[in-house]
């Protein structure tokens, strides 16, 4: 469960799917937060970048760091969703 939180954390895709964020991995109070969720059916983890435009350079640097390890070769989770949130979360 999300701390100080009796229910999971349901965040709303584009397109009207649902995040269920299930327990909180990590989070850096104004800019990020890791979450263990359920998508589709499936187990995943979600990284939500938060703070307006600092969100999206942030984000920015993330998927950077993505492709570079994938240029490399080096193994890496595969990016499953990469957007805003409907509820206005970067």
């Amino acid at each position: 469960m999300i701390p100080n939180s009796s229910k999971p954390l349901t965040l709303r895709l584009p397109g009207g799917e649902q995040l269920t964020c299930l327990q909180t991995v990590r989070a850096i109070a104004g800019k990020r937060s890791v979450y263990r969720c359920r998508w589709n059916d499936r187990d995943v983890f979600a990284k939500v970048f938060v703070g307006g435009w600092h969100a999206r350079r942030r984000w920015a640097r993330e998927k950077e760091g993505i492709e570079a390890l994938v240029a490399h070769q080096l193994p890496t989770p595969p990016l499953l969703y990469a957007g805003l949130l409907r509820d206005s979360m970067t």
